[in-house]
C-alpha cells in the first residue's frame, strides 16, 4: 500500500509513512509526541523507496528509536560518503562510529535491526 501511494506522490514522505504505520497499529494515536530513544555513534544511509531501508525505518518507528539518516538519491555527499568509506554500494547501510576502534559499515538489513535492537536493549 506504501508503494502504491509512494508512485502517486512520487515518493513517501514522513506524513505517510506515519500514517501506513498508524494503519499498520505500529504507530499510537500520541507517538509523535512521545520522547524518542537517541542512538550515538550510528547513521543510516538509506533511500526512501527501498524495501531494505523501509524495514529498517519500520522498526526504528516501532521501537521510538532515533538516529541520524541520510537519503543517498537527495544527498551526493552521503553517497560518496559510503562509496568511499564503505566496501560495498548497497542500502541500507549502517556507519558505526565508536571511539577508539575503527569505523564500521553493516549492510543488511536484517543486520542492522539485530544490531539496533541489540543497542537499545
Amino acid at each position: 500500500m506504501i508503494w502504491t501511494l509512494a508512485k502517486l506522490v512520487g515518493r513517501p514522505t514522513k506524513v505517510l509513512e506515519n500514517l501506513y504505520f498508524r494503519f499498520l497499529g505500529v504507530l499510537s494515536k500520541g507517538a509523535e509526541t512521545r520522547e524518542k530513544k537517541r542512538l550515538t555513534g550510528c547513521t543510516l544511509y538509506h533511500f526512501q523507496l527501498s524495501p531494505y531501508s523501509y524495514l529498517v525505518r519500520r522498526a526504528l518507528v516501532k521501537w521510538d528509536a532515533e538516529i541520524p539518516m541520510k537519503d543517498v538519491l537527495e544527498n551526493h555527499e552521503a553517497w560518496l560518503e559510503v562509496t568511499q568509506g564503505g566496501t560495498r554500494d548497497r542500502y541500507p547501510c549502517l556507519k558505526i562510529e565508536q571511539s577508539g576502534q575503527p569505523v564500521q559499515w553493516m549492510y543488511e538489513s536484517r543486520n542492522i535491526i539485530r544490531y539496533l535492537k541489540s543497542r537499545l536493549a
